[in-house]
């Protein structure tokens, strides 16, 4: 897509996303009932989010949606954050200012020293976002192609594991253990509303707080775009399954991980259950209302044309109204009230010098 295509479609993303609108007409599939008060217990470890974060974006997993997310919750909390590409801003928000000031990093950065050398292994909580292989394979192979680039499946397959600072020749295990032990809050992308409801209850915030807002353009056009839509794509998805099975130890690291952060999830969900919480009544709150904000005044906007048109006519990317989102947040604020009455659990015990020495 030219320059100018892409520009004339992001304006138009940008109007369809901002457009007025009544909160009456939000398209919920019931009439609002009175506020459900759900009284986390005391005994569940919660614990306000950190003066610092750093979410880890892996490509391909959801990430963006992640860290639209957390920005939110950034300027809920008035922490100053870090979410672009723009020249120097990284700079601002996170190198220049002292190790120990509050920051939050959301962006396109794997482990690294730039962690250590810029946050206090004391404070900062660490979050990101994991995808089964074989998917987040198969849509960066889609991403190439609308690119008019080979789908290249092998070429993706250390990527997550960079990210995350793993080793693969310790092992899965090993990778699994690190995992979890050095990264606090992980969104399943398989399982986002239960990892966005789980992220809530945790860090002892609303569901409204974690609503996502879905609104990313994806560009691709001419005959590139064509031809990832053509047999070709289907048959790159179909190689990158295979390539994701394969032997290769840094997938079955992957795999291991991803198993693991959804073991961890069913975890914090089952410990909520048992002590009393309804959780499927507020993952089915969350869900309506999500459902709301999606198909009320959305648009649809082809990925290969960058103009309006609706989904039976093969549409890929929806862009959530930004005024019916807000008039969802404060629906679902209004129909679930989440109480905290314990006080904060502490943070999890770490090694000295955890954040510079990564895997171990």
């Amino acid at each position: 897509m030219t320059g100018l295509r892409l520009g004339a479609a992001l304006a138009l993303v940008t109007a369809a996303a901002r457009r007025d609108c009544r909160c009456e007409d939000l398209a919920l599939a019931r009439r609002p009932a009175p506020p459900r008060r759900v009284v986390v217990p005391a005994a569940f470890a919660s614990r306000n989010l950190s003066s610092q974060v750093a979410l880890l974006k892996v490509p391909e997993t959801g990430s963006s949606t992640a860290a639209n997310v957390f920005a939110e919750l950034a300027a809920k909390f008035k922490r100053p954050a870090w979410v672009s590409m723009r020249p120097g801003e990284f700079e601002r928000v996170v190198a220049a200012p002292a190790r120990t000031a509050p920051k939050w990093a959301l962006g396109h950065r794997g482990w690294g020293p730039w962690l250590r050398d810029h946050f206090d292994e004391r404070v900062v909580d660490l979050a990101t976002t994991a995808r089964a292989p074989a998917a987040r394979l198969a849509s960066s192979a889609e991403k190439r192609l609308l690119r008019g680039e080979p789908a290249d499946c092998e070429r993706g397959a250390g990527v997550a594991l960079k990210f995350w600072g793993v080793d693969a020749q310790k092992g899965p295990a090993a990778g699994a253990r690190h995992f979890l032990k050095v990264f606090d809050d992980v969104v399943v992308t398989e399982r986002y509303n239960e990892s966005l409801v789980a992220l809530a209850l945790r860090r002892r915030l609303q569901l409204g707080d974690v609503l996502p807002p879905l609104a990313k353009y994806h560009g691709g056009g001419g005959r590139a775009g064509a031809a990832a839509r053509t047999p070709t794509r289907a048959e790159a998805v179909r190689r990158c399954a295979a390539t994701a099975r394969s032997g290769s130890a840094e997938l079955a690291v992957e795999r291991a991980i991803h198993a693991a952060a959804s073991a961890r999830l069913d975890a914090t969900l089952g410990e909520l259950r048992e002590r009393g919480v309804d959780v499927d009544a507020l993952l089915a709150a969350f869900a309506e209302h999500l459902h709301a904000a999606m198909t009320s005044g959305a648009r649809h906007v082809a990925k290969a044309l960058g103009r309006p048109t609706s989904p039976a006519a093969g549409a890929d990317t929806l862009i959530m109204s930004l005024c019916f989102r807000r008039c969802a947040i404060a629906a679902l604020d209004r129909a679930v009230v989440l109480e905290y009455p314990g006080p904060e659990a502490p943070r999890a015990g770490r090694a000295r010098g955890w954040l510079r020495r990564g895997a171990d």
